[in-house]
């Protein structure tokens, strides 16, 4: 079994370093939010409308935390601007 293991922000001091790691969380979140996306339109297709909308509640709950981190970020670099 292989475990995976993410850089964790609080390891690291440099505004830099913290926005390559939120960097990489909003890959990982775009990989996630076009999986979900070929599930609604899976389901959509199947008639699936339960999962179809559950799936939808998902992927809004991805963009919120894009945006939220992209809020973030841009308090990290204000706050530490040279």
């Amino acid at each position: 079994m292989t475990t995976k293991f993410k850089r964790s922000i609080i390891h690291y001091s440099s505004v830099r370093d913290i926005e390559m790691v939120i960097e990489e969380l909003f890959e990982e979140i775009d990989e996630k939010i076009s999986d979900y996306e070929q599930k609604q339109a899976k389901y959509q297709l199947e008639g699936c409308n339960f999962l179809s909308d559950e799936t939808h509640g998902k992927i809004i709950g991805l963009l919120l935390m894009k945006c939220y981190l992209r809020d973030k970020l841009s308090e990290v670099r204000e706050r530490y601007k040279p």
